[in-house]
C-alpha cells in the first residue's frame, strides 16, 4: 500500500481571492492557518489511476467536496459502492485542496454504482456530485490541479443570508458547478462575496454575461473572472 499523504496535510487554508485581505479556511472562513497539499491513496503499489481507457472506465471524478475533506473520508466514503484501488484529493498550485479527486474501483461496476448510488450524497456536510471521469490521468497525477483557471466566477454584493447551496443552484441554469462557496470572515461576519467554479470556461463567460450586473434577490451583482485560481 502506498500513502502519499495523511489528513494532517490537508489544507487547512484556501485563499480564493487576494483581494479577501487574508487567507480562506477550508470551511470557507478567513483567517490565518498553514498551508497543506493534495492527498492520495492507492491499495495496488505502483498502480498510478491507469491512463488508458479501460481503467478509465472504473475511474470516477467527485466534486464539491468540503476543502477539509482528506483522501482518507473520500475513501471511506466511496467505499459504499465497492472496493477501492485509489482516492485523490486535487491540490492547485499553492498546494490547497481544490474541492474535487478521482477515485478508481476494481471494477467497472462498482465505478457505474457509485455515479447511481453516491452520487448527491453527504460527505463532510456537503452533498458531492459524482460522474464518470473524463480525463486522462496520466496528465494529472502527481501534478498540481490547476485547470480551474477561466473555470471560477468571483461574485460580489451577495445577499447577506445566501447560503453556497442556493448559490450553486442558481447558476447551474449556466452549467455543471463543481463547486459554490459563500465566504464568510473567521469569526463569522458575512462578506457577500462568494465563488462558483464550472466545469468548463464557456459556462463561466455565460455566467458572467448573464449575471454581471443584473438583479439577484434585490442585490446588483458584480462578477469576473477569479483572476487567483
Amino acid at each position: 500500500m502506498s500513502q502519499v499523504e495523511d489528513s494532517n496535510a490537508m489544507a487547512d487554508v484556501v485563499m480564493t481571492e487576494q483581494e479577501s485581505a487574508g487567507l480562506e479556511r477550508s470551511d470557507g472562513m478567513l483567517g490565518a492557518s498553514g498551508i497543506g497539499g493534495a492527498n492520495s491513496y492507492n491499495d495496488v503499489t505502483g498502480n498510478q489511476l491507469g491512463d488508458d481507457s479501460h481503467n478509465r472506465k472504473r475511474r470516477v471524478f467527485v466534486g464539491n467536496l468540503s476543502y477539509r475533506t482528506p483522501w482518507q473520508a473520500l475513501k471511506d466514503h466511496m467505499r459504499q459502492a465497492g472496493n477501492v484501488i485509489r482516492a485523490e484529493v486535487f491540490s492547485d498550485s499553492l498546494g490547497r485542496s481544490a474541492g474535487c479527486g478521482v477515485v478508481e474501483f476494481e471494477t467497472e461496476e462498482m465505478a457505474r454504482l457509485a455515479i447511481s448510488n453516491l452520487n448527491d450524497s453527504v460527505l463532510d456536510g456537503r452533498p458531492i456530485f459524482v460522474r464518470e471521469d473524463r480525463e486522462n490521468s496520466s496528465l494529472r497525477h502527481n501534478t498540481p490541479f490547476q485547470r480551474s483557471e477561466r473555470r471560477k466566477i468571483v461574485i460580489w454584493n451577495l445577499p447577506a443570508s445566501t447560503k453556497w447551496q442556493e448559490l450553486k443552484d442558481f447558476f447551474s441554469k449556466y452549467g455543471s458547478v463543481i463547486r459554490a462557496d459563500v465566504k464568510r470572515t473567521y469569526d463569522e461576519q458575512v462578506t457577500k462575496m462568494g465563488t462558483v467554479l464550472f466545469s468548463k470556461e464557456s459556462e463561466a463567460e455565460e455566467a458572467i454575461a448573464a449575471m454581471n450586473g443584473k438583479d439577484f434577490q434585490g442585490h446588483i451583482l458584480h462578477i469576473r473572472m477569479d483572476r487567483f485560481s
